[in-house]
């Protein structure tokens, strides 16, 4: 046995029991700016910017209308032991860089705008909103928190006013993720920057709530980096239940990052609970790897531990802005992914994380 099938087992062994087997497809990225276009990506990569090898650049656009039809469709098409579809958890952004506003301001000061705005940009996305809340509707696209924009808006704001070239240039094709560090939105490396991040916060739950009436049952930080103070005004704003990995990057103003390891039904300090992924759905990451397999094992080691199979799969598997081939490819795995669940495991139950923590509330 390996370190990591050891470590899995591990995790698993601990906290919350499921009495249903449970499957969960938690999604993150939704409605963030990642490559704008296949245009900027030569570019970018011509000027050796950015790396090659990096799937998220290659493959992560905004999702179109189209994008969105195709997903909802894979996900009607299985059923499980109820007669419900497959669905995903949706961690959506809710606001994006706006350009004009920060170029017009000399890179002095940070503006957004919201993603409904974002979407009006680009060439197949005008009704992408109206699809999330069509998908939200029949069940199979469930909105949650992932934050207000998915860059860590200080960092990026520095390397602009350093004039960066590979910032500069990226900025002005309307793209920011040049590298995965000025991605952790939640990151801090001083006092200021970590004392605005409350606003952040507020601000995202806030849109996100006047986006879809409600407040986010759960929040997943971006990059799996976020500390206390977060979680504590999470708490503020209503939420209650943390999405993440089973290893969180916690920030400090004094040393390099710490390594916090959860576990699924795991408390903090806040009465807060914490849902950890320990499935994994990515084949846009590697063509080498047969995941759908590899997610079947992970699945079949959550349910010999009575927990909840919790899948990460991030959008980059299922756009095709950038790359049509990408997301039909990625759409066929999933599918066959469903299927074999639900022949594997007849009594499965598919849920997304709100209904996960209805169970948990009611039992």
């Amino acid at each position: 046995m390996n370190k990591t099938t050891i470590g899995r087992n591990l995790i698993n062994s601990l906290g919350l029991k499921a009495h249903k087997k449970i499957v969960i497809i938690e999604s993150d990225d939704w409605g963030a700016i990642r490559m704008p276009s296949k245009e900027t990506y030569k570019y970018l990569l011509d000027k050796a910017y950015i790396n090659p090898k990096d799937p998220f650049l290659k493959y992560d656009g905004m999702e179109s209308s189209e994008d969105l039809q195709f997903l909802f469709e894979t996900l009607n098409s299985v059923k499980d032991s109820e007669n419900q579809s497959a669905k995903f958890t949706a961690n959506v952004i809710v606001a994006n860089p706006n350009f004009n506003l920060i170029k017009a301001d000399n890179f002095q000061n940070y503006h957004y705008e919201l993603v409904t705005e974002t979407f009006k940009k680009y060439p197949k996305h005008k009704e992408s909103f109206r699809y999330w809340i069509e998908g939200r509707e029949h069940d199979l696209f469930i909105p949650q928190l992932h934050g207000r924009e998915h860059v860590n808006v200080f960092k990026w704001l520095g390397s602009l006013q350093a004039n960066e070239p590979n910032f500069i240039d990226a900025f002005e094709r309307s793209m920011y993720a040049v590298n995965s560090n000025v991605a952790a939105a939640l990151n801090y490396t001083d006092e200021q920057s970590k004392n605005s991040l409350e606003t952040i916060i507020q601000e995202g739950s806030d849109i996100f709530r006047g986006l879809f009436g409600n407040i986010s049952e759960s929040f997943i930080a971006p990059n799996y980096t976020w500390d206390d103070s977060v979680e504590k005004t999470l708490k503020k704003e209503g939420i209650l239940f943390l999405q993440g990995s089973h290893i969180q990057n916690k920030p400090t103003l004094t040393s390099k990052q710490k390594i916090i390891y959860h576990y699924t039904g795991q408390k903090n300090k806040f009465n807060q609970t914490y849902l950890v992924r320990n499935c994994l759905f990515e084949p846009s990451v590697s063509s080498q790897i047969d995941y759908v397999s590899v997610c079947l094992k992970h699945i079949e080691n959550a349910f010999f531990w009575r927990k909840p199979a919790i899948i990460s799969s991030h959008r980059l598997n299922y756009v095709g802005y950038l790359d049509e081939n990408n997301r039909d490819r990625n759409l066929r795995q999933l599918e066959i992914l469903l299927k074999n669940i639900v022949k594997r495991w007849p009594d499965v139950v598919f849920m997304s994380t709100p209904d996960l923590i209805n169970e948990i509330k009611n039992t």
